[in-house]
């Protein structure tokens, strides 16, 4: 699927938004998520502040591409990294041993792992590609509230505490990504 102009330049005012340091909310599969650059610190602690959440749980990077997510973990068996390239994209989010440069505030108090999705979504796709790296993805809510579905629902609820809102629809009909110890294959979600 691809975007029509306005949805490209509406991409494009979000990237630049995360670019500067800003907060966006944005359409991932199945529900609107709160995306900003998971390299930058300031950003990371919004995104924590904003959804209420506690800060030792950590947040999901999403990326267009396997390539986008090396820095971000540590090196992998060739065989797991085989299988992610034939599992991916997907609705499928990976718990991954950490690289050493990632934030607490990215991985939480969780013996330094990172929770990381390369999803087929356009508009996550499109992101990524322009930012030429991932993406923080966590659910346009507050924590422990039920997540946003609409455009309409997250500019009511997030309007006056966010940089930009990107319209878009999500697949009501999916449920948010499961999630999935990439070693031992356990799932978390």
């Amino acid at each position: 699927m691809t975007c029509s102009f306005l949805e490209n330049y509406r991409i494009k005012k979000a990237v630049n938004t995360v670019k500067l340091g800003g907060i966006i909310i944005y359409p991932t599969e199945a529900v609107f998520g709160i995306g900003c650059d998971p390299n930058n610190i300031d950003a990371l602690k919004k995104v924590i502040d904003i959804k209420s959440r506690d800060s030792q749980k950590g947040l999901i990077i999403v990326a267009s591409k396997f390539e986008q997510i090396l820095d971000y973990i540590k090196p992998l068996p060739k065989d797991i990294e085989d299988r992610l390239k034939t599992n991916w994209p997907a609705q499928t989010t990976y718990i991954f041993p950490a690289s050493d440069i990632l934030s607490d505030y990215l991985i939480g108090g969780n013996n330094r792992t990172v929770a990381i999705r390369v999803s087929q979504n356009k508009y996550i796709k499109k992101l990524c590609d322009l930012l030429g790296h991932p993406l923080v993805s966590t659910s346009a809510n507050i924590s422990g509230m039920e997540s946003i579905t609409s455009y309409k629902q997250a500019k009511r609820e997030f309007q006056n505490k966010v940089d930009y809102i990107l319209p878009g629809k999500v697949d009501i009909n999916l449920k948010p990504s499961k999630i999935v110890d990439i070693f031992t294959s356990r799932v978390l979600r």
